[in-house]
């Protein structure tokens, strides 16, 4: 209460900043999953499978001042991810309790383009002051695309060795 910033403005309040233009953000995320449990005669066969895309835009003040230092748009080309699971259990009643499966997991997303600019990225920023000297259309853009895939095996069983106790031992690769 009662400081001033480097524009001359008084303290906006708590949870409350002086930006130098409206943010946004417009982002659409949709997705599904699927469990199917199917018993093979005496064996359990359970399958899990997954589905999410994601897609949008944000704008934002980096610098959360008045004075328009840096501005970052993103522009999310769509990030999609599935993934599978299944996993193969012994029968219920069996005294050894065993479970083997495998999992694959794909994900692809990137920003197209992350961009930033104001008055940061001007060659004459230093002696920008006041800000309507300086040029804050300058700025960067960024490609950003990654793609990971992930394919793991796993294993495990456990016996009763005592009334309450079991010793249970599992592989994962």
């Amino acid at each position: 209460p009662g400081a001033i910033n480097v524009a001359g403005q008084a303290y906006p309040g708590e949870y409350d900043v002086y930006d130098d233009f409206e943010q946004s953000s417009d982002i659409k995320s949709r997705g599904a999953s699927l469990r199917v449990d199917h018993v093979f005669g005496p064996l359990h066969l359970v399958s899990i499978s997954a589905y999410r895309k994601t897609d949008g835009n944000w704008t934002f003040d980096q610098d959360l001042s008045p004075v328009p230092l840096v501005r970052a748009t993103i522009t999310q080309g769509p990030g999609e991810m599935y993934s599978q699971e299944l996993h193969l259990l012994s029968p219920s009643d069996s005294k050894l309790q065993w479970l083997v499966g495998g999992y694959y997991y794909h994900y692809k997303a990137g920003h197209v383009p992350l961009r930033v600019q104001g008055f940061a990225f001007d060659p004459t920023f230093p002696g920008c002051l006041p800000a309507s000297t300086c040029n804050p259309d300058g700025g960067l853009d960024f490609d950003n695309r990654t793609k990971t895939e992930s394919i793991s095996f796993f294993t495990q069983g456990s016996y009763p060795i005592l009334v309450d106790t079991n010793l249970t031992l599992g592989y994962r690769y």
